[in-house]
């Protein structure tokens, strides 16, 4: 899932609140908005979800991987 990729259908808060299981049976990743068109939660398919978990954790990884080379460079003390 790249950030083109994702664009989830709106659908107002109204319509999946009298019928949730439809709308998520038509559209696998929802974006639900109130009457303003204001998006107040994504419902997500399970692979998009999997792949939204898999981006996280990746930057994590780099995160901590970034944070250890930092380390090792401060350790260092090449002043």
């Amino acid at each position: 899932m790249s950030d083109e990729d994702f664009s989830p259908e709106k659908i107002s808060l109204n319509a999946f609140q009298q019928s949730p299981l439809t709308a998520l049976e038509d559209n696998s990743t929802l974006l639900v908005c109130d009457d303003n068109k204001t998006p107040l939660f994504y419902c997500l398919s399970k692979e998009d979800y999997d792949a939204l978990i898999e981006r996280v954790m990746d930057a994590e990884l780099a995160t901590i991987v970034l944070e250890r080379r930092q380390n090792k460079l401060d350790e260092l003390n090449l002043d």
